[in-house]
């Protein structure tokens, strides 16, 4: 109960210092306290019984029997997601002051991960490990919460990872759909229905209608999911509390409430927890998905391995190692070489990805296959073209 107790203080202490305004993890300790129970006795039944399926819970696919896991691999498990790029090394470096001497490595998944894999390659994305790892990260999040909360600015690759993990459950056999609405494109009235004060009549709205759809009972092995891809605030969203707590009810205005099955769970894609109150916060489990974790590298390797030519992706490949990095690090860190100066100001603010070339670059006439081809005479002039963006985007 210690270790319990020192976990929970500690999510506490780092999640609050977080850019994104966690505010509501330190008011409900209880439900910490129900999660990190919850998924150290799912790994301590699933390593400790010798008929369990070692090739889901056991370190690197061991298989067969294994002792039961410290406090510190729920601890890292359930808090990991949670945190900002800047704030992982700060929670690992309390890990190993609690913890001195213990290597914790991440609990392995062979199959799911393979899965995972094998989905992100037939999608054309390029494979990250730590993309990799936000899915799985979401996955363990979803065992132990029935709502979970996918937080990250544009970029981040929030809404890959949600459909990744769809259809690598779908690869194991494992059929899941998904319901996606945003919860802000229309009323409340018109998301929750209303009740004629005159008539009495009742009239659905479009969430209760997919609610009601969802927890229809189903003799399949499936998972059905809403996705809920709009800001959270208080206007609805209060209105979930009593579906995202224990309880698992949503109750509509003409009295009538709809439990949500076991084989349902929700899911919310939102850039940032402004307006969520502490208490929609504390219901949820959390992934934060951090653009620094993903950077701008992927969008150029896919984009650039779609080219038809092998002189093309050459030339353009050196031509984006010689000049965007740098150019990239001058604006938006002041990086010099080794030298740190201000960063460069610009009259509309950028992002790093919006700042890559991909779709401004002339592009000739497609091909007899459809693609589209860099001319010679373009590749001649590219670093003219190049030296000219970073003066654009620099200081314009």
């Amino acid at each position: 109960m210690y270790h319990l107790a020192v976990s929970v203080s500690l999510a506490t202490c780092v999640t609050t210092r977080s850019t994104w305004n966690l505010k509501g993890i330190q008011l409900d300790m209880q439900l910490a306290k129900t999660s990190l129970m919850s998924a150290s006795g799912h790994q301590s039944r699933s390593t400790t019984e010798p008929d369990a399926k070692s090739d889901i819970w056991s370190n690197a696919g061991k298989g067969g029997f294994e002792p039961p896991r410290p406090p510190s691999y729920g601890l890292g498990d359930m808090n990991l997601p949670k945190f900002v790029f800047d704030d992982v090394p700060l929670f690992l470096g309390l890990i190993t002051d609690l913890f001195p001497g213990l290597d914790c490595p991440r609990v392995g998944y062979p199959e799911f991960n393979t899965a995972v894999v094998r989905v992100l390659q037939e999608y054309g994305y390029v494979v990250l490990p730590d993309q990799v790892d936000k899915v799985v990260q979401l996955y363990e999040t979803m065992m132990t919460r029935h709502s979970t909360m996918i937080v990250g600015p544009t970029g981040g690759g929030k809404t890959v990872v949600i459909q990744i993990l769809v259809q690598a459950q779908i690869a194991l056999g494992l059929f899941t759909k998904l319901f996606i609405l945003n919860p802000k494109a229309c009323s409340v009235i018109e998301l929750y229905g209303i009740l004629d004060p005159v008539t009495r009549d009742w009239t659905d709205g479009l969430l209760s209608c997919i609610f009601r759809e969802i927890n229809k009972p189903t003799d399949r092995k499936e998972k059905r999911y809403i996705l809920f891809d709009g800001d959270v605030d208080a206007l609805w969203i209060e209105n979930m509390n009593s579906v995202m707590d224990d309880n698992k009810l949503l109750t509509l205005a003409n009295g009538e409430r709809v439990r949500l099955q076991p084989h349902c769970a929700l899911l919310f894609e939102v850039g940032d927890l402004q307006y969520a109150s502490p208490a929609t916060v504390s219901r949820a489990g959390m992934v934060y998905v951090d653009p620094k974790n993903l950077g701008y590298d992927p969008f150029w390797e896919r984009w650039l391995s779609e080219r038809p030519s092998l002189e093309e992706r050459e030339e353009l490949g050196a031509l984006y190692q010689r000049y965007v990095p740098g150019s990239v690090l001058l604006i938006k860190e002041g990086v010099v070489g080794v030298a740190q100066q201000d960063p460069l100001k610009t009259i509309i603010p950028q992002t790093a990805l919006n700042m890559l070339p991909i779709r401004g670059l002339p592009i000739s006439p497609k091909s007899g296959d459809g693609h589209q081809t860099y001319t010679n005479h373009f590749l001649e002039v590219a670093p003219l073209v190049c030296q000219m963006f970073v003066a654009e985007i620099g200081y314009g």
